[in-house]
């Protein structure tokens, strides 16, 4: 997972994840930094209703079937990551972005 803001780029590994105080707690690494991240109920689903999207369905399908599952992986740009690309995706074939600027 990827985290970008204006300022920085993380990059976070989660490999972990428990139920503490009523929360969800994922553990894993920010860097080279142990992290956790810590998601209340009702968080959790906010994010499955921003994904449960067709075109994200559909990605996640073919991910599933791929032969090759860190295909994702390999396409996903590396590198510091300029203000005029925040907001935007890979376009892939159709040419669209996320940008809503």
């Amino acid at each position: 997972m990827r985290v970008i803001t204006p300022a920085m780029k993380l990059e976070v590994k989660l490999n972990d994840s428990d139920v503490k105080d009523g929360n969800i707690v994922m553990s894993g690494m920010s860097g080279v930094m142990q992290c956790e991240t810590i998601m209340a109920p009702a968080e959790v689903f906010q994010m499955i209703k921003l994904v449960i999207k067709p075109r994200i369905i559909k990605l996640l399908v073919r991910y599933l079937f791929s032969k090759k599952n860190s295909q994702a992986e390999k396409n996903r740009p590396s590198g510091p990551v300029r203000p005029s690309e925040i907001g935007k995706r890979q376009a892939g074939d159709s040419g669209e972005t996320n940008d809503h600027s």
